[in-house]
């Protein structure tokens, strides 16, 4: 093998539906010529003269003949590389799918191993969205799209999108393991703020175009589902509208947003940007509604203002891409072989749905712990009204220990930030259980990160 044409290549990657295209084009306001930024499959749709699930759909059917289209493909991108890199550019950005989802199977895609190959290293950015964010991208644009819809023949819902989420998991594990020492695989939220994806971005590319790592990468843990459980409460209590005006939620959310803006280096991942068990709460046994209200608030709200509320048996959204091989109005009147139809079945369905749901929530907290430099434990014991403090006065998030643990596993630092004598009280009270390492910052102001940002700049973190 020759010599990479890069000294690094930059793969943004997903699903359908999160969005990928404005990652890219971020870059490209972001780097410009100094970087070559390319989405490989409109080279697939230019090779191909057909969308890329067809193309996709015919490794299944007539492997040789679709591969011939990806490398073909594959070379025009290429050959635009090298001119690119004759002018200058030492980083390539490429946008690509890790897999296809076609007729029910998922499809790897063919050339990802050479993308990994064009640079001396290679960073895989993983971005994810909502699920059912993610399908109603899909679902609007099927429907504008009706007649490219059913010649591609896109079937979808909840529980393949989760299994597509699920194996390109997978995949990029094995693209770890197989690449190590060169690969990086990071995984990121569409959720996060504008600039959270810049500095992204900047962590993977500037030390190759500047000769220097300025951005350190950090995880945010605290309770998530003591907060759900109550603010339920308080919304059929008629207390709260909305998640938002919980205590909890306003005073971490102004603490997280300062951190943020008082820390240019810092990288932080939150792992509310992604919130899929909020539809339990305008749901039920056999429905499954997202509101604005009712999600846990996140950043770029501007790029999602007309996607709430969702709903994901709405026929009028859905049937198109629920509906197998039907497209347009025969689907949303018939929804053949469609969850549309299995009213009975629904209850067993999002049971089934919710189990994927909460494993991968497992699967991806942990991945953000293990990319990170540092974990934040924000407020780890949160005393909520309906629990005596003499009960479980000192217990701690069952989900902010198990990453806590994970965190003293892997030797990461751990800033354990709460109100006053209670970070000190959880350090002391939980050593045993995860390590001696834990930094107990006790804050003045539970919206304030000040306490937090002279410790972390002492040590260099920020």
């Amino acid at each position: 093998m020759g010599e990479p044409l890069f000294d690094k290549v930059v793969i943004l990657s997903g699903t359908s539906g999160v969005g990928l295209s404005y990652f890219r084009r971020l870059a490209e306001r972001l780097y410009g010529d100094r970087a070559f930024i390319a989405d490989y499959e409109d080279y697939v749709k230019d090779i191909s003269k057909t969308g890329i699930y067809t193309v996709a759909s015919k490794l299944l059917w007539s492997p040789n003949s679709a591969l011939e289209v990806f490398r073909d493909a594959y070379n025009a991108m290429v050959s635009d590389a090298v001119e690119a890199r004759r002018k200058g550019a030492r980083v390539a950005i490429i946008e690509t799918h890790l897999s296809y989802l076609s007729v029910h199977m998922l499809i790897p895609n063919p050339v990802i191993h050479r993308m990994i190959g064009l640079g001396g290293e290679a960073t895989i950015i993983y971005y994810l969205d909502d699920f059912y964010h993610a399908l109603l991208r899909m679902a609007r644009y099927a429907n504008e799209n009706p007649k490219l819809h059913h010649v591609e023949g896109f079937i979808i819902d909840p529980l393949n999108y989760m299994a597509w989420r699920g194996l390109d998991h997978s995949l990029l594990n094995m693209l770890r393991a197989r690449y190590s020492g060169v690969l990086e695989a990071l995984i990121m939220s569409a959720k996060h703020g504008e600039d959270t994806h810049k500095r992204l971005l900047d962590y993977s590319v500037k030390p190759r175009l500047e000769g220097r790592r300025e951005h350190l990468l950090a995880y945010v843990s605290h309770p998530i589902t003591a907060i759900r459980k109550e603010y339920a409460r308080l919304k059929q209590e008629g207390t709260l509208k909305s998640i938002a005006e919980h205590e909890f939620v306003k005073s971490f959310e102004t603490f997280k947003r300062r951190l943020v803006r008082s820390c240019p280096s810092l990288v932080l991942f939150e792992p509310t940007t992604i919130d899929e068990i909020s539809g339990e709460v305008g749901g039920g046994e056999d429905k499954y509604i997202v509101t604005r209200e009712d999600r846990w608030p996140h950043e770029r709200m501007r790029d999602y203002e007309d996607m709430y509320p969702v709903d994901i048996f709405d026929r009028e959204t859905f049937g198109i891409i629920y509906g197998g091989s039907l497209s347009g109005q025969a689907a949303r009147e018939a929804a053949t072989d469609s969850i549309l139809d299995w009213d009975e079945a629904r209850p067993y369905y999002l049971r089934r749905l919710d189990r994927m749901i909460r494993d991968q929530i497992e699967v991806r907290d942990y991945e953000y712990v293990s990319q990170s430099s540092a974990v934040i434990a924000y407020e780890p014991i949160y005393r909520h009204r309906y629990i005596r403090e003499k009960d479980k006065e000192w217990s701690p998030s069952r989900g902010v220990s198990k990453e806590l643990a994970r965190a003293e596993s892997q030797s990461k630092a751990i800033y354990v930030v709460a109100e006053p004598r209670a970070a000190s009280r959880f350090v002391k009270e939980t050593r045993g259980l995860f390590g001696e390492k834990m930094i107990p910052i006790e804050l003045s102001d539970p919206s304030s990160p000040d306490e937090l940002l002279i410790v972390m700049r002492e040590s260099g973190f920020c």
